[in-house]
This record gives C-alpha cells, sequence and structure tokens, in this order.
C-alpha cells in the first residue's frame, strides 16, 4: 500500500496545492506556478505536469481528443472520483463534482515517464477541499 498524503504532508515531503474547490498533493521538491488556465509542476529534471480545470466536468469531447474510447482506460482514484487515462499515461482527466482537471505529462526531452508512480499519486491525492480552507 502506498502512504497517505497527510503523512508525506507531515514528513514535508508532500505539499497541499488548493485549485477549483479542490486539493492536489505534489512532491515538495518541484516548482508550481500558475500558467494560462491552469498550473505548472515542473520536476527536478525537466518534464512537467500540467493542470488546466474545466468546468465542464463531460468526458466525451476530451476522449475524442485522445482517439475515442480505445485509447483511454476509464478507472478510479482511491478517493473514488472518474478517472480517465490515455493508455500512453500522460493524458489524464478527473472529475471531481463539477470541475473536470485535465493532466498533461510533458516529458520534455525525456523518452520515459520517470515519474509515473508520482503523476499517479497527485491524481490519487485530488479530493474536495475541506469546507472552510
Amino acid at each position: 500500500g502506498g502512504t497517505a498524503p497527510g503523512t508525506l504532508v507531515a514528513a514535508g515531503l508532500v505539499k497541499l496545492l488548493p485549485i477549483t474547490s479542490a486539493q492536489i498533493a505534489y512532491p515538495a521538491v518541484w516548482e508550481s506556478a500558475s500558467q494560462d488556465q491552469g498550473f505548472l509542476f515542473k520536476t527536478t529534471t525537466g518534464e512537467s505536469i500540467l493542470l488546466v480545470p474545466s468546468l465542464t466536468p463531460d468526458p466525451s469531447g476530451w476522449i475524442e481528443q485522445q482517439g475515442g474510447q480505445e485509447r483511454v482506460v476509464r478507472t478510479t482514484t482511491k478517493g473514488g472520483l472518474d478517472l480517465y487515462l490515455t493508455q500512453d499515461k500522460r493524458r489524464a482527466l478527473l472529475i471531481l463534482d463539477t470541475v473536470a482537471f485535465d493532466f498533461t505529462y510533458d516529458l520534455s526531452t525525456k523518452s520515459t515517464l520517470d515519474y509515473l508512480q508520482t503523476f499517479q499519486m497527485m491524481l490519487n491525492s485530488v479530493e474536495a477541499a475541506s469546507p472552510g480552507v
């Protein structure tokens, strides 16, 4: 089993970023910056993950953009949220209530997804922000 994000936050390994009525955990050593309509997480080795929230939680258009149903796997996060993942695991769409979170994993010059587990941890960490936060 994986370590709970709360434990990682307490250990200083992970930071929480509030985004559109939700929050997401990401490695503390990464940079996060607002960009255009979303947020950019930069790894220490050049790759980046772009997260764009959208108020259209209908996945059909997104699935079409990725090449249709046969290229997209539908699953759920550990928290039970709907998650759509492309077969190459570099694009993900996460549905939380009325918001869709569109993730793009940019390899930059790399040929491998060095942070696939981290990316999956981030996807699994998305949850509704606690009231009053």
